[in-house]
């Protein structure tokens, strides 16, 4: 039987996801959480053969948790399934080791495809992001200072624009305040701004925080 985690904190979206995943599928044994922490207590309990993630969460963000997930199962296929986002955003999950991104607004139709896709180990990018994503790759004079960045900065980055002290940052990566500050300074420089005020500002500019 097909082992299907959903990582989502709205009860309806999961409860619904639920319904649609057994409806497609028939008979799967289905794991939920509603939020990072317990998504990745349940991924390093159990082999799931599909993990099923949005990018806001409660405490930490899908984003935030790939690698952790990636350690945990990593060959178990990460879809993200999540409402509308950046370029820059899908770029770095998809860098990060997602086999795809589908919108919460997508049809039914597409959101099997998705599923049955990452199932079967192949990508999948839903319609309207990848037009998107195409754009962005033929425009190179458009392309955002974001790019230059690491997996680890973009976390930071994130973070930041959510409200988090470099302590607390330390605390949700794993690492040291000092390595954070780091991070910190390595953004400052390669996005040419001056304080963690700017970052905070340019974070939400992005669309990279709700």
């Amino acid at each position: 039987m097909r082992r299907v985690l959903i990582v989502d904190d709205h009860v309806l979206t999961r409860l619904g996801m639920v319904h649609f995943v057994r409806h497609c599928f028939g008979q799967v044994e289905i794991g939920e959480a509603d939020n990072a922490q317990t998504a990745l207590q349940l991924a390093r309990e159990t082999a799931w053969d599909l993990i099923i993630l949005d990018i806001d969460l409660p405490d930490r963000s899908g984003l935030d948790i790939l690698p952790d997930l990636r350690r945990a199962r990593p060959k178990t296929p990460i879809l993200f399934v999540t409402g509308l986002v950046q370029e820059d955003v899908a770029l770095h999950g998809l860098k990060g080791g997602a086999c795809g991104f589908v919108e919460k607004g997508s049809s039914p139709e597409e959101l099997k495809r998705a599923l049955t896709a990452a199932l079967n180990g192949q990508r999948y990018i839903s319609g309207g992001m990848r037009e998107r994503l195409a754009f962005h790759a033929i425009e190179p004079e458009e392309s955002s200072p974001l790019d230059k960045l690491s997996e680890r900065e973009f976390q930071v980055l994130r973070q930041l624009g959510q409200g988090h002290t470099l302590t607390e940052i330390g605390h949700n990566l794993s690492l040291s305040v000092k390595t954070i500050s780091t991070y910190r300074q390595r953004l400052l420089e390669k996005l040419n701004l001056r304080t963690t005020a700017d970052l905070v500002r340019y974070a939400v500019q992005k669309g990279l925080v709700k």
